[in-house]
């Protein structure tokens, strides 16, 4: 994998519920409600890393002929490739840095593909926030700028947990958090 893996993981992930073409792979992952609302990837950007997930064994691709048509390539999920993603999506975020990009990613997949590992999968989150909140806090006494970023920290730390509360709503299936259509207006 490379510097960015969750992107990688997410090419996997939209091939767990069976084998697409290149293109309607793509289409997938930049629709409107789906991970492209976590991180932008060009189409160049897409296809290479997924000819690097065929090399790696991750995913398989064949070729299929079509009448009136040229060719088109098919892939789909090596046994090798599924093993990767399901360690991956189970696995609560380590990096309280990555978590804005890999926990949405990991929980889009999760909750799709196994509802009960996805609930495990934001409790053990929960608590790696709850470490991370523990390990920053701040004394009441702190002043200067050490203290200003640690209260910054903390306040996104408490975001974080009051998110994942949401998180639970979403894959339990409850209210507005349930769905996968478009969020509604903020009302102001």
């Amino acid at each position: 994998m490379d510097d960015s893996p969750s992107i990688e993981y997410a090419l996997l992930g939209l091939l767990l519920e069976g084998p697409l073409h290149g293109y309607e792979l793509y289409r997938r992952y930049s629709g409107r409600t789906g991970l492209s609302v976590v991180w932008k990837v060009k189409r160049s950007r897409f296809y290479a890393i997924l000819a690097r997930l065929g090399r790696a064994g991750l995913v398989e691709m064949e070729v299929r002929e079509q009448a009136d048509r040229p060719p088109r390539k098919e892939f789909r999920l090596s046994p090798a490739g599924r093993g990767v993603l399901r360690t991956w999506m189970t696995a609560p975020v380590a990096d309280s840095r990555a978590f804005r990009v890999e926990f949405p990613a990991k929980l889009y997949f999760c909750a799709r593909s196994d509802p009960a590992a996805a609930r495990a999968l934001v409790s053990g989150q929960r608590a790696a926030c709850e470490s991370w909140l523990r390990l920053r806090r701040v004394d009441g006494g702190d002043r200067g700028f050490e203290a200003l970023v640690r209260r910054f920290r903390e306040g996104q730390l408490r975001a974080m947990l009051a998110w994942l509360a949401d998180c639970d709503a979403y894959v339990d299936g409850r209210g507005d958090a349930g769905s996968d259509g478009p969020l509604p207006e903020n009302p102001r």
